[in-house]
C-alpha cells in the first residue's frame, strides 16, 4: 500500500536562502519595542560562506560593504519590516550586550549618512557570532503598523539540498521504504 502523503527526514542542515533565524513568530498585533528570541548558527552555514570566500576572492572594501548586497561572504541579519526610515532606527542586544545596528544602502558608495532614497533597511553582521552556541537577541522596533514587522532573517545564503533520506513514515504512522523515481 503507498500512503498518500509522508514525512521525510533529510541528513544535514537545513539552509535555505532568507531564513528566519529562528522558529518565533512575531506577534500579528506587534506595533513597536521589543522583539526577543534564542537563536544558535549551524556550523554548516560559516562552512557555506567560506566556500562562497574562496570560490568569489574579492577585496571588499568598507565603502562597498555599504552596499549589503556586496561581499556574500558575510553573515547578515537582516531585520526586515515595512517603510524603514533613517530617522528611526532598531535598537538590538545580543547575550545582553549592544549589537551595532548597519544601515542597508542600494549604492557601494552610500555612506552612513546617505539619503533615504539610497537606503534599503538595517541589518546585523552576524559573521563573528560564535556558531553551534544558544544566542539571546533582543531588537527593539520604532513604532510599526501591526504585520510590518516582518521578522529576522539570514542573508547572503543559498538552499542547500540533499538526496540524502534518514527517514521517512507515512502520516498516521505507517513506515515507508523510500523509493526514488
Amino acid at each position: 500500500a503507498y500512503a498518500d502523503e509522508v514525512d521525510i527526514t533529510f541528513a544535514g542542515t537545513p539552509i535555505e536562502h532568507g531564513m528566519p533565524i529562528s522558529s518565533t513568530r512575531v506577534p500579528p498585533t506587534f506595533s513597536g519595542g521589543w522583539f526577543n528570541t534564542t537563536f544558535s548558527i549551524p556550523s554548516a552555514i560559516f562552512d557555506q560562506l567560506k566556500a562562497t570566500q574562496a570560490n568569489y576572492p574579492i577585496p571588499w572594501t568598507a565603502n562597498d560593504r555599504n552596499a549589503s548586497w556586496l561581499d556574500p561572504s558575510r553573515l547578515l541579519m537582516t531585520i526586515a519590516y515595512a517603510h524603514p526610515l533613517t530617522t528611526a532606527a532598531p535598537r538590538a542586544r545580543l547575550n545582553g550586550a549592544s549589537l551595532k545596528i548597519l544601515w542597508a544602502s542600494n549604492s557601494r558608495n552610500g555612506p552612513a549618512s546617505a539619503s533615504q532614497s539610497c537606503f534599503t533597511g538595517y541589518y546585523i553582521d552576524a559573521s563573528s557570532f560564535p556558531p553551534e552556541t544558544m544566542h539571546a537577541l533582543s531588537v527593539w522596533m520604532p513604532s510599526v503598523a501591526p504585520g510590518d514587522f516582518q521578522g529576522l532573517f539570514w542573508d547572503n545564503l543559498d538552499t542547500e539540498y540533499t538526496d540524502q533520506v534518514v527517514g521517512c513514515s507515512a502520516v498516521g504512522g505507517e513506515s515507508c521504504m523510500a523509493t526514488f523515481i
